[in-house]
């Protein structure tokens, strides 16, 4: 008799965020693009007091004196554009 195997694919879902970072420059010009500013996604909830220390490293975040390990880290472009593409499945939460 022969045996039959079968490979499976193991397959986990993503998703994706991707946003545009703008900030308040003056009356004149109004909102601009946040160019260059780091974005980072973390498992976990996390507050962010004003005046907070924040140091985003390779593979942990550091605010004040906590420190999260993030999932992903990418820079915004020119356009204040982001994206983070392949976002594992889980629980997040946004803030701005």
């Amino acid at each position: 008799m022969e045996n039959i195997f079968t490979d499976f694919l193991a397959y986990e879902a993503v998703g994706r965020a991707k946003g545009t970072l703008t900030f308040y420059f003056n009356a004149n010009y109004g909102t601009r693009p946040d160019t260059g500013s780091g974005v980072w996604l973390v498992k976990e909830r996390v507050e962010i007091p004003s005046r907070s220390f924040f140091l985003g490293l390779e593979d942990v975040v550091v605010i004040d004196k906590a420190r999260f390990q993030h999932v992903l880290h990418t820079i915004a472009d020119g356009n204040g554009n982001f994206n983070l593409g392949e976002v594992p499945a889980g629980d997040y939460h946004a803030e701005n």
